[in-house]
């Protein structure tokens, strides 16, 4: 029983001896060879072989023993085994001659997963850190250079235990496997640093593209904040700040390029090329004075529909942008070339060079992405970096162009309304002295007909003095011939009472004369109160001086010229009013 085992166990070691010897190499290297291509790439090589699952005995299994199957180890879209779940191993075997006996080499690379890697079955490095599902596993982009030495033996088994979850959720058609270079180990440091370096410069460049479309961007909005109706400056500066975010896209990867961050390189791009392709055609209707038609409304609509692939599958909707941003670059193109050659507008020349220069730099790079997926995932040309900024630069140049003409325009109307205000002031200067000689006139009629009006004042000053001094007199001749008149009244009544008291004494010695005569001369009253009065007095009318008591005498007639007194007016209080004076 122990002879047939041995048997057994002697017949399998035979034959998988043989099955090792037939299995072909993937690359036999020697000295000559290192030296003369430097750097050897493995991932497009034939003899990789592919086993699923995650066990670690794999990476001893030199003699094949397990279900292995040929693979292309980048493993690009329509090469991926049936059986791949995300995690596996990859194995190939090396041959090298005498000459790279006891020599260092390096493999480094690009892998969009992450790796372990043995050489005959010991351990020499990793990238990245393998998971088992998405969440566990640590991806990188260029990996730091794997070194390991060869021996005395003439083939080596490399195996990779390899894992990649990450490309269904960033890019189904991205490579999956490992893209594997083998160099010397100095060259193989020399190749990684020249990459970083390389990356490290081109995001110089773009983050000081970044600033300068910035600060442009600001600068064109208060252009037009400080001046509204050219219209041109805002849209300018949008356009700007798309190209912003395009330039951003392109850093946004990182330094190696690591696949975690690539899926939002694609949604950062996405947007910004879709908004590049909208804002751009409103730019052209703007600049070349068009009205907005069906052409910019259309590209809103298609950009907006481009949108809503963008965010939910950004990996399918890149080759369409691509497409969308051409239609929008050749239409600019036709309308300007349209506006320089029919309209003989000769400023536009600058932009359809700036055109130009895109089209040679840009286009046949983005032609070779959307044919062939390999270029996509090459390291980011600063050729492409430089092409895009051609065209805001030319946009830039020739608004700089316009702003110079208006303001030749504005500096030629500012001398012509320079030499009109000196002609302006000049006629002023003549009205003013003709309005000054006019003034003096007028003045100097002024005065004169001011001079007439003060002697006319003066004379009516003075007849209104006159005519005080009349209404004076007058008023004091009616109060003089008022107290006259109130003079006159008690004078008058006076006068008549001395009348009728003089009648009545008339008619009181006709009276006595009248008894005396009947009574004789010794019974007259007179003559027995008074010792009477002597007809000579009488009849003179000159007082005579005698003891005769009038009083007695006068007595009996009193009554009667008290009754004759009440005919007088003033008896009666009728002698009238006196006049009133004012």
């Amino acid at each position: 029983m122990f002879t047939i085992n041995f048997t057994v166990i002697s017949l399998l070691f035979f034959l998988s001896n043989i099955q090792n010897n037939s299995i072909t190499p993937v690359v036999s290297i020697n000295d000559s060879l290192l030296e003369h291509t430097a750097v050897i790439t493995l991932f497009d090589k034939e003899g990789w072989l592919y086993h699923p699952g995650d066990d670690p005995s794999l990476a001893s299994d030199s003699t094949y023993s397990g279900s292995w199957s040929p693979v292309s180890l980048g493993m690009w879209p329509g090469q991926v085994p049936e059986e791949w779940d995300g995690i596996g191993w990859f194995a190939g075997i090396v041959h090298i001659d005498s000459s790279m006996k006891n020599r260092q080499v390096g493999l480094w690379g690009r892998i969009y997963g992450a790796m372990d890697v043995y050489v005959n079955g010991e351990f020499a490095g990793s990238a990245g850190r393998v998971g088992t599902d998405y969440k566990t596993e640590e991806t990188t982009g260029l990996f730091y250079p794997i070194t390991f030495s060869f021996g005395e033996k003439d083939h080596y088994f490399i195996a990779i235990r390899y894992s990649n979850h990450n490309y269904r959720k960033a890019w189904d058609k991205a490579p999956i496997g490992p893209l594997l270079r083998l160099a010397s180990s100095q060259t193989a440091l020399n190749q990684y640093y020249s990459h970083i370096d390389e990356t490290r410069n081109t995001r110089q460049i773009s983050f000081s593209l970044m600033g300068i479309l910035i600060a442009f961007a600001f600068l064109h909005f208060l252009l037009f904040f400080y001046y509204p109706p050219e219209k041109a400056n805002l849209v300018y500066s949008l356009l700007l700040l798309s190209y912003f975010f395009l330039s951003f896209s392109s850093i946004s990867i990182g330094l190696t390029y690591n696949p975690e961050l690539f899926l939002r390189h694609l949604y950062i791009e996405g947007i910004a090329v879709t908004f590049v392709s909208i804002i751009n055609i409103y730019f052209v209707f703007v600049v070349t004075r068009r009205k907005i038609n069906l052409i910019p409304v259309a590209f809103t609509l298609t950009g907006i529909v481009f949108l809503y692939f963008v965010i939910t599958n950004p990996v399918q909707t890149r080759s369409y942008l691509v497409l969308l941003s051409y239609l929008s670059t050749i239409t600019a193109i036709i309308f300007f070339s349209f506006d320089r050659y029919f309209k003989n507008q000769k400023d536009l020349n600058v932009i359809i060079a700036a055109y130009v220069i895109y089209f040679i730099l840009v286009i046949p790079r983005t032609l070779l992405i959307s044919l062939d997926i390999n270029i996509l995932w090459a390291e980011y040309q600063l050729s492409t970096q430089f092409g895009f900024i051609f065209i805001p630069a030319g946009y830039s140049i020739y608004l700089a162009k316009n702003f110079a003409s208006i303001n030749l325009q504005l500096k030629d109307q500012l001398d012509e309304n320079e030499k009109l205000a000196r002609e302006k002031q000049k006629l002023a200067e003549q009205r003013k002295e003709e309005l000054e000689r006019e003034v003096l006139a007028r003045t100097a009629e002024l005065d004169q007909s001011n001079k007439l009006l003060m002697d006319s004042l003066g004379k009516l000053t003075a007849a209104q003095d006159q005519l005080i001094q009349q209404e004076k007199l007058a008023s004091l001749g009616q109060l003089t011939a008022g107290i006259a008149h109130e003079i006159k009244n008690p004078l008058n009544f006076v006068n008549n009472f001395s009348e009728v008291s003089l009648e009545l004494v008339e008619e009181a010695r006709e009276e006595v004369r009248r008894e005396t005569d009947d009574r004789g001369p010794g019974n007259s009253p007179l003559s027995r109160g008074a010792g009477g009065v002597s007809d000579g007095a009488v009849n003179s009318g000159q007082p005579q001086t005698s003891d005769v008591d009038l009083s007695t005498a006068i007595t009996p007639l009193s009554s009667e010229a008290s009754a004759q007194a009440g005919l007088n007016p003033l008896s009666r209080g009728e002698a009238g009013s006196s006049p009133q004076i004012d």
